[in-house]
């Protein structure tokens, strides 16, 4: 499956925020930083119609607006219909090859994340991030800080 990941627009917030917000409503860590499942989902969305530097995939992708120069790959969520058929993958890899041609004069930039399942760690580790520490907030340990060196 081929995945388009296009600039998202001011108008693609709301969509967008619902979309995370399903797709992270039952994540274990979001579940420590925001108690209370019944109304979870609708909160989730209130914080992420606030702060719309995101991507999102829903069989194609849309990368919403966000700072490019910051080496971070920002929040990203597939929606669980779309998962394991390479969205996450596509996401990421778009947001690498930004962090990396994003600070004039270095060639690639460090960049950090936090993998909150044991499926986004290993996703992340398939794409050159390790792990140096468990967060310990869920009984699993998780959420994960992960870092990836910059690259040539």
């Amino acid at each position: 499956m081929g995945v388009e990941i296009v600039p998202g627009v001011p108008a693609d917030v709301p969509a967008a925020a619902r979309m995370i917000a399903r797709a992270l409503r039952d994540d274990p860590v979001v579940g420590v930083l925001i108690p209370g499942a019944h109304d979870r989902e609708r909160r989730l969305t209130t914080v992420y119609e606030a702060g719309p530097r995101l991507c999102l995939a829903e069989g194609g992708a849309r990368e919403g607006p966000s700072d490019s120069s910051a080496p971070v790959p920002r929040q990203n969520a597939v929606a669980p219909a779309a998962r394991g058929r390479g969205v996450g993958s596509a996401l990421l890899r778009h947001r690498l090859a930004r962090i990396d041609g994003a600070l004039p004069g270095r060639p690639g930039a460090p960049a950090h994340l936090e993998a909150t399942t044991a499926a986004s760690r290993a996703l992340h580790e398939r794409h050159g991030f390790r792990l140096p520490e468990m967060l310990d907030l869920t009984a699993d340990g998780y959420p994960a800080a992960m870092e990836r060196a910059g690259r040539p």
